[in-house]
Parts: structure tokens; sequence; C-alpha cells
């Protein structure tokens, strides 16, 4: 059984080792091989790297799944407004996720330490 979610069936998505925060050690007596740093630097060398922008294309295509499944599914908004054929879901489904990616990104390269300290302060209100 698997510990990784249902997205990450492939090798090739799963996170490699520096995404994790883990590294091969260099052999004994490499040239690479550095000092045990002090202080604040050897614990943020110890801690994992986390990272969650920007996401891989498997998490955006699992968002476009389902964006799919909820536009064409039946639901109280289907009810209301109608249900998208799965046809025309789809197309709509990936146009969505592209303009979100995008803004985000655009957010997200400009975002300034003022600027996630402000939102911080939202999230937290």
């Amino acid at each position: 059984m698997s510990l990784l979610p249902y997205w990450h069936s492939k090798p090739e998505d799963a996170p490699n080792a520096a995404a994790e925060g883990t590294q091969p050690a260099p052999p004994e007596g490499s040239a690479d091989a550095a000092p045990p740093a002090s202080g604040a630097k050897a614990a943020e060398a110890l801690l994992p790297s986390l990272t969650i922008w920007p996401p891989s294309q498997c998490t955006r295509g699992a968002i476009v799944c389902r964006l799919v499944q909820t536009l064409a599914a039946s639901s109280v908004l289907s009810q209301r407004y109608g249900a998208v054929p799965e046809a025309e879901a789809e197309p709509a489904a990936a146009a969505v996720q592209a303009e979100a990616f995008a803004v985000a990104s655009e957010s997200a390269a400009g975002a300034s330490p003022a600027s996630v300290d402000e939102g911080i302060e939202v999230l937290e209100a």
C-alpha cells in the first residue's frame, strides 16, 4: 500500500530528495564535505524544506478533474443552475484552472514580505 495520495501514483511525480529536504551524504574524505554549521544555520539545515508553489502538473491535473466532476455531477448547484455536459465541462475546467494558476503565479511572484504580513493579518481577523 502506498503512502502517497492517489494523484502521486507515478514515480516521476514523487517529490525528489532535494524537495524533501534530504540529500545524500557525500562520501567520507570528499572535498564537498563541509564542517557542520553552528547555531541557527544548523537548525535550518536540519529542517525539511516545504514548498507548495508552484503546484506540480499532476496536482493541476487533479484540480481539473475535480472541477469537471463538480460541473458535471448532480448537486444542489446543478439543480438550481443546471449541470454542464462532461464534454463541455472539461475545456471549461481547464480554462478556469489555467486562469487561476496564472493569477496566483503573478501574485506569488510579486509577494513582498509586507504583503505577506498583511495577508496573514487578514487571515487571522
